[in-house]
């Protein structure tokens, strides 16, 4: 079957899915890229893939040092750090289309 980007086989056959939703889970995957490159194997043509991520603002470079920090010890790897504009483009490039990028800070975040 289709690689899931974790490392591991999926029992299902290729474009399997018409729906596959991740939350709050991807920024943790060792490989977030090779998961989206397994989503877009797992989900047949028209489906849809959803997922709730964390997004820079800014690109990683940019981010300040402590919010890395703070980043890397709740589990992120760094290089799973992707802006709204790399987002859009990085899954363009391997073939979605269609890519809804959503903010759901405000009911998510409690604002002191």
């Amino acid at each position: 079957g289709a690689g899931t980007g974790t490392g591991r086989r999926s029992m299902f056959p290729p474009r399997f899915f018409n729906k596959i939703l991740a939350l709050d889970n991807v920024y943790h995957y060792p490989d977030k890229e090779g998961a989206w490159r397994a989503f877009f194997g797992m989900v047949s043509p028209g489906g849809n893939v959803a997922v709730s991520d964390v997004l820079l603002k800014q690109r990683r470079d940019d981010t300040p040092l402590w919010v890395r920090i703070a980043l890397r010890l709740m589990g992120m790897p760094t290089t799973n750090l992707w802006t709204d504009e790399e987002y859009r483009r990085r899954l363009a490039e391997m073939g979605y289309d269609g890519v809804d990028v959503q903010t759901i800070s405000e009911p998510v975040l409690i604002k002191g």
